[in-house]
């Protein structure tokens, strides 16, 4: 039994720097020495408090992204399958990507929601999820991973836990 999804930090990164604002987001977190994903991250829990939501889910309620981009791994494997947008507006400001950011991290905690159903429609129990690899470093990534599939996440103790067994 085999349960994935292909090129997602790639798909996160590709949604980012396709925006006209990708740039202006590298220079602020350099000098702010952090990452893209953490002023990203930060909009988003300011939007949510400007917006009187207390779930950050509820920002992207007409903004959907299908994470296709890459074919699908799991459960459909179909290479071939291709990904969209939809809920677009004809302004790129920061919050805009900042919304577009947090949908495709929702895309693909439902992907992985899907792989999780199909698993268990097919005899598994599966209620918890072992994180490893970038996204573990995100908090947003994975709150919404845990949010979206009801699943517990465990990350390993070493932080770089995919490099190290690459050594090994």
């Amino acid at each position: 039994t085999e349960g994935g999804q292909s090129a997602t930090g790639a798909l996160i990164d590709h949604v980012i720097n396709s925006s006209k604002q990708s740039v202006k987001l590298e220079e602020k977190a350099e000098e702010q020495n952090t990452t893209v994903y953490d002023i990203l991250n930060t909009r988003i829990y300011e939007l949510a408090e400007e917006n009187h939501v207390s779930d950050v889910g509820e920002l992207t309620a007409d903004l959907h992204v299908l994470p296709y981009f890459h074919g699908n791994r799991s459960p459909r494997a179909n290479p071939s399958l291709l990904g969209s947008i939809c809920g677009l507006k004809l302004s790129s400001t920061i919050d805009d990507l900042a919304l577009l950011y947090l949908s495709t991290i929702q895309a693909i905690a439902y992907g992985t929601r899907h792989i999780i159903e199909s698993l268990n429609n097919s005899g598994y129990a599966i209620n918890k999820i072992m994180a490893t690899g970038g996204g573990t470093k995100n908090e947003l990534f994975l709150k919404e991973h845990a949010d979206i599939c009801q699943c517990k996440i465990v990350l390993p103790e070493e932080r770089e836990a995919v490099l190290l067994g690459s050594a090994v």
